[in-house]
């Protein structure tokens, strides 16, 4: 996503490659084919949805929302 974001990098040759490793797994077209070949606006919007979606499944998000709160609630005392 990193390479769709800033522009750069060959995509073609990054298709190519995680087609190779992965091209048989659901999750591939699932996750990774819309950020490599959709156009880069929906692939940055695809990419951080899933980013999104992982953190929350993994814990992350929650864990980051209560570190924000748990800051600001110290900043205003």
């Amino acid at each position: 996503m990193k390479q769709r974001y800033y522009r750069q990098g060959d995509i073609a040759s990054v298709y190519r490659r995680f087609k190779g490793r992965y091209g048989d797994r659901l999750s591939f077209y699932l996750w990774l084919y819309p950020i490599l070949k959709s156009p880069r606006w929906i692939a940055v919007a695809w990419g951080g949805g899933a980013t999104l979606l992982g953190r929350s499944l993994n814990g992350d998000f929650f864990r980051g929302i209560k570190f924000a709160i748990n800051k600001i609630k110290a900043a205003c005392n």
